[in-house]
This record gives structure tokens, C-alpha cells and sequence, in this order.
């Protein structure tokens, strides 16, 4: 539809030598539609526009860190390639559509034309929308795995005091890496001090695992409920204040759904083992699962020298 016509060719060949070898005699010579309509449609408008489209996005984030160079760039850019490139490329082909319509006097290339400008209008408003769009837009700064974790983070704190390191709060997920990240920064950390009314066993067995990696002791002064037992036995010392106390219950699934390959009696039996292998009699271990949710056995400080649960009672988490 948009090839050389014969008559074309003859009568701007002279015109494209002589302009070849001049970039400003060539781009003038397109402005003024004295190029044939096939070069000046297919390279100056299609080729131009696409390099143009695939340049945009080197001109904005995330390719560009600085707010401020990327607004400053994508503007140039727009101005530029969007204004006054497209202008020129538009107004050479409309012109060299002129010049082969009074040579040939066929229509159809024409319209070929308009509509080829039409596509590459809307796709150039599109490119400029979105390049604006990113440039001065910041990008959102939460997700909603990220808004999850800082809520969890936010049920529980690490405060150090000297060499103790106190626990507080729900054990929740992301409790074991934060632990075990603060303990590699303070390789002094001879303590950890517990405080919770439970939480997410499995972060109670990490964060026992790097109270035992870590060779740490365990206090508790207050409540130490549910999960939270299960890091303070892991203790190379275990110690409790005279009014301490620490809960014990059933386990049970906190969730509304089904969970698949969950068995309670299972994971109860691997704590129980776990207990046992830090020194806790068989009486104890019988009974520590039998309270039902909500309710807790509470067993006194005496109760937990004599079963093995803790060493001693103290009153100095120091």
C-alpha cells in the first residue's frame, strides 16, 4: 500500500542523493515531504516511533534512582521525543502523502497514512501517561506481606540490658530469625528473660533453638504460658522468681480452616520428648497437656524444682 511508485522514485531519487550524506539536508528534507512517501512513513514515522517507545522507559524508575533526575528527564523526554520529533515526523509524512497524491493520484496510501498516525498518536499519549505516571507517582511502600510482618513484630519486643536479653510479648512468626540476628550482634548475651502468654509453638521451638545454640539461661519473672515454655526449657540454666508462673494446656489449631497433616497428639508427643530430654520427670510430663484451652495448669515454683522444669528460684534476672 505505502511502496515506491515508479514515478516517485524518479522524481525524488536526485532528491534523496542529495541529501544523503547531510543528517540536517535529510531531516529537512522530510519536514518539507521531499522524501518518497514509503521512507518517510515506514522509517521516519513506524521505525522512529518504536525506538522512541523502547528508549522511554530508560528515562524514568526504576533505571533512574533519583526522584529528582527522573521527573527532570522524563520531561526532557517527553518534550523532545513526544513533542517536537513526533511533530516532525508527523507533518513530513502528511506532506510526502501530499506530493505522491498530485504525482499518482491514488487516495489509498493516504489513508494508510492517516490511520498510521492515528495509531501512533494514541500510543505516544500512552508511553507520555505512563512515563509521567511513574516518574511522579511514588511506588507504594507497603504490600501486604510486609504490613502482616510488621504487625506480628509489633506483638512482641527484644530489649537488651546488659548481658540479658528480655522477651516480650506473643511468640509470632519472624521472633526466631529477629533473636537469632540480635544474638549474632551481641555475642555477650548470657541471659534471656521470658514473658509471654504464648503464641505460635513452632516460634516457641526456633526460639528455643537458639537459646540453645547460643548456650543461654532462662528466667522468668512473670507469666510464661503455652509456646513459651517450650523455649524456656531449652535453658542451660532455668531460674524463676517466687511468684513466676508458667502455663500449661492442651495444644489446639487457632485457625478457621482446615489444616492438612496437622495432628495434634503428634506435635504434643514431640514437645513431651523434648521436655523429657532436658531432665522433666515422667509425672510431670504426664499431665502437662491436659488442661483444655482456655484454661491452664498453673503447677507452683516447688512443683517445678522437684520435676526438673527449673533449677532454681530466683530473684534476680541478672
Amino acid at each position: 500500500m505505502l511502496g515506491f511508485s515508479h514515478a516517485e522514485v524518479r522524481m525524488t531519487g536526485a532528491t534523496v542523493k542529495q541529501h544523503q550524506n547531510s543528517v540536517r539536508g535529510y531531516l529537512g528534507a522530510h519536514w518539507r515531504g521531499a522524501l518518497p512517501l514509503a521512507l518517510s512513513f515506514w522509517i521516519n514515522l513506524i521505525l522512529v516511533r518504536i525506538t522512541v517507545f523502547l528508549a522511554a522507559p530508560l528515562t524514568h524508575p526504576p533505571v533512574l534512582k533519583s526522584s529528582n533526575i527522573a521527573i527532570a528527564t522524563c520531561l526532557l523526554f517527553i518534550l523532545v521525543a513526544h513533542g517536537g520529533v513526533f511533530v516532525w515526523q508527523v507533518v513530513g509524512v502528511l506532506r510526502a502523502s501530499d506530493r505522491y497524491q498530485r504525482i499518482d493520484g491514488n487516495m489509498i496510501p493516504a489513508y494508510g497514512v492517516y490511520f498510521g498516525i492515528a495509531v501512533c498518536l494514541l500510543f505516544t499519549l500512552s508511553s507520555a501517561f505512563t512515563a509521567l505516571q511513574t516518574s511522579f507517582i511514588a511506588p507504594p511502600t507497603f504490600s501486604l506481606g510486609l504490613d502482616l510482618a510488621r504487625e506480628r513484630a509489633g506483638r512482641y519486643a527484644l530489649r537488651l540490658e546488659g548481658s540479658t536479653l528480655y522477651f516480650e510479648g506473643s511468640f509470632e512468626r519472624g521472633a526466631t530469625a529477629k533473636l537469632e540476628t540480635l544474638l549474632a550482634d551481641q555475642p555477650g548475651v548470657t541471659k534471656i528473660v521470658l514473658t509471654s502468654s504464648g503464641g505460635n509453638i513452632f516460634e516457641g521451638r526456633g526460639v528455643g533453638k537458639v537459646i540453645a545454640a547460643n548456650n543461654l539461661a532462662t528466667h522468668v519473672t512473670g507469666d510464661c504460658f503455652s509456646a513459651c515454655t517450650r523455649a524456656y526449657i531449652a535453658g542451660r540454666v532455668r531460674t524463676v522468681a517466687p511468684d513466676a508462673r508458667l502455663g500449661f494446656h492442651r495444644y489446639r489449631i487457632d485457625a478457621a480452616y482446615p489444616i492438612p497433616f496437622a495432628d495434634i497428639d503428634t506435635e504434643q508427643q514431640r514437645d513431651r520428648a523434648y521436655f523429657r530430654s532436658r531432665g522433666v520427670d515422667e509425672a510431670f510430663l504426664a499431665r502437662m497437656h491436659d488442661a483444655v484451652p482456655p484454661n491452664l495448669w498453673l503447677p507452683a515454683s516447688q512443683t517445678l524444682l522437684t520435676a526438673g522444669v527449673a533449677h532454681r528460684i530466683s530473684t534476680d534476672p541478672q
